[in-house]
C-alpha cells in the first residue's frame, strides 16, 4: 500500500467514513486495482458507506417504532387463494410511495386473519426507506394513557400528543376493539386523527367494517362520523379474507 493511500484511509477513519476507509483498503490490496478507474473506485466507496449508514439508521427507526423483533416481511407473506390478497397492490405498498403521497391505510380483516403481520410488514418497510415510525399495539391502552395524561399533567399531555402527530408513519392496531368509552377519549382519537390528516400517513388495523367502526365511536356523534371518514376516504384499502393458510 502506498503512502498516499494510508493517508487517505487515515484521513477517511478521522471523518468517521470508516467503510469507505475499509473498502478502499480492500480495493488497494485486490487484483482488479489496477483495472479500476477513480470514480469506480469512489463509486464503491461511496455505496459502501451510503449502505453502513443506512442499515445504521433503520436499526434505529425499527427501535424507535417498536418493530426491532419483528419478522413480518411481505415477501414472505402467505398469499394463499382463500386470502383473497391482492399482490400486485402490495407489490406497490412495498415501494412507500403512499407515505410520500400521504395516504393512509386500513387494514380489515378478521380476528387471526394476519391484520397485524401485514402492519408490522409495512412498518418495517417504511423504516427501511427512512420514515420514523410508530406501531401501538394497543390503541384502547394508547388512547387511555392520553386521557389519564390530559387530566394530570396537560402539558406533557400536549408534547406526547404532538409527538403522535408528527411521526411519519403511525400504526394503529386491533383499533376500536372495544368501544371508545366517553367523549374525552373520541375527542382525542379525533383531534389525532384530524391532525395527521392530508400530512402524515397513518396505518389502521380493524376487524370492523367503515359501518362497524362507527357503532364503537359511538354511532350518532358528529365525530364518530367524521372519524370514520378520515380513515377510509384518503387512502387505502387493504381487506384480508383469511388466516394463513387460508384458514
Amino acid at each position: 500500500m502506498s503512502k498516499t493511500t494510508e493517508n487517505i484511509e487515515q484521513m477517511l477513519q478521522y471523518l468517521d467514513l470508516h467503510m469507505m476507509a475499509t473498502t478502499l483498503d480492500s480495493i488497494v490490496r485486490s487484483s482488479r486495482f489496477q483495472d479500476m478507474d477513480v470514480i469506480e473506485i469512489l463509486q464503491e466507496m461511496v455505496a459502501s458507506e451510503f449502505d453502513a449508514k443506512n442499515a445504521k439508521s433503520t436499526r434505529a427507526l425499527l427501535r424507535l417504532a417498536r418493530l426491532a423483533s419483528s419478522q413480518a416481511d411481505l415477501d414472505k407473506a402467505d398469499y394463499h387463494p382463500k386470502r383473497e390478497l391482492n399482490q400486485s397492490f402490495l407489490k406497490q405498498l412495498k415501494s412507500c410511495e403512499y407515505i410520500a403521497d400521504r395516504k393512509n391505510i386500513y387494514i380489515l380483516g378478521y380476528s387471526g386473519s394476519g391484520k397485524s403481520y401485514f402492519a408490522q410488514a409495512l412498518g418495517i418497510e417504511a423504516c427501511s426507506k427512512q420514515y420514523r415510525t410508530k406501531y401501538l399495539r394497543d390503541t384502547q391502552g394508547f388512547i387511555e394513557d392520553l386521557e389519564l395524561l390530559k387530566s394530570s399533567d396537560p402539558k406533557k399531555f400536549k408534547r406526547r400528543f404532538s409527538y403522535y402527530c408528527r411521526i411519519q408513519v403511525l400504526i394503529l392496531d386491533d383499533f376500536l376493539l372495544m368501544k371508545v368509552s366517553n367523549d374525552t377519549q373520541l375527542a382525542i382519537l379525533f383531534n389525532l386523527i384530524k391532525e395527521r390528516e392530508g400530512l402524515k400517513t397513518t396505518i389502521v388495523c380493524s376487524q370492523f367494517f367503515p359501518e362497524g367502526m362507527h357503532d364503537q365511536l359511538g354511532g350518532t356523534s358528529a365525530l364518530a362520523e367524521a372519524i370514520t371518514r378520515r380513515n377510509v376516504d384518503n387512502g387505502y384499502l387493504l381487506f384480508i379474507a383469511a388466516g394463513p393458510n387460508g384458514k
